[in-house]
């Protein structure tokens, strides 16, 4: 247990120790507890700010009173999906853990288990919980009033920095938006991490990881693109 909240602290100075440490024994579990945790409390602290968000959005596009009952049902309901987090954390782990274990034995690794792979992507995911719980706190000194547009959410800069309009273009704000420093920590680790359990070179194991980081990127925009597009046929 003492290693475990060791590699928890150490993931962000020392991932080299931290992934020699999880070949040796590929635990996440304990990890899954503190990511959930974190991410339902910064969840739940976020919700003024998304409650804004939601009623900006909809007072452009319903009655006042479908919006009041869109926004009760919302309510609601809010603590019910907050509490379901961890489902697609996991189902999100698997899929990147999948593919990472896949491109592994494409390039030919010396050595290869799902399992310790698995257990990498939880331990490197600390890094994007930081991130959220620093644009949190950013948000927070702000305050809910400097909140007029849904980008304004993310706090974290990205290369969303050089556009001129965000909210022109949300969608390909919030992909460039991917593009920052705490994306690069995250890739850069997750490459370390492969590259010390699956025993892959340093170049392939940065070519995989990167290429597997795209197509997760290329399904967030897909996603916010489709929202997107549902908000424009509610206002119809």
């Amino acid at each position: 247990m003492a290693v475990t909240f060791s590699n928890i602290i150490n993931i962000f100075a020392t991932p080299t120790e931290v992934f020699k440490n999880i070949k040796k024994s590929p635990k996440w579990l304990v990890v899954f507890g503190v990511i959930c945790v974190v991410s339902l409390i910064c969840g739940y602290i976020m919700i003024p700010f998304t409650q804004k968000i939601m009623e900006k959005i909809f007072t452009a596009k319903m009655s006042d009173e479908n919006m009041q009952e869109t926004l009760s049902t919302i309510a609601r309901y809010r603590m019910f999906f907050l509490l379901l987090v961890p489902i697609p954390l996991l189902i999100k782990w698997f899929f990147i853990g999948l593919l990472l274990y896949l491109g592994a034995i494409l390039f030919d690794a010396q050595e290869n288990n799902f399992r310790t792979v698995y257990a990498v992507v939880v331990h490197t995911e600390l890094i994007l919980l930081l991130m959220e719980v620093i644009n949190l706190l950013i948000l927070h000194i702000k305050g809910v009033e400097a909140i007029n547009n849904i980008t304004d959410l993310k706090t974290i800069i990205g290369l969303e920095y050089f556009l001129s309009d965000k909210s022109q273009n949300i969608p390909l704000a919030a992909l460039l938006n991917q593009f920052n420093v705490f994306s690069v920590w995250y890739v850069a680790t997750l490459s370390i991490g492969m590259s010390v359990v699956c025993q892959l070179k340093k170049w392939k194991s940065a070519i995989l990881v990167f290429c597997v980081w795209l197509i997760g990127v290329g399904f967030q925009y897909a996603f916010t693109l489709l929202s997107e597009n549902m908000l424009h046929m509610m206002g119809k």
